[in-house]
């Protein structure tokens, strides 16, 4: 989660560092890539049992 977490800020930032707008582009997409990552994590974590979704009804 950490690595995908940072990924979406460095990827932002080599982005505005290129020298063209496609280049820019393609480092979003690869950022948004990572941002839909890290909100799978948790879901995958609660799905395998790493962690308990306390507010769930029985």
């Amino acid at each position: 989660m950490r690595r995908a977490s940072r990924s979406v800020t460095h990827n932002i930032s080599e982005g505005y560092g290129g020298f063209h707008y496609s280049e820019n582009a393609q480092f979003c997409r690869t950022s948004r890539g990572s941002a839909y990552e890290l909100l799978d994590q948790p879901i995958d974590s609660l799905d395998i049992g790493y962690i308990e979704n306390r507010h769930m009804k029985n």
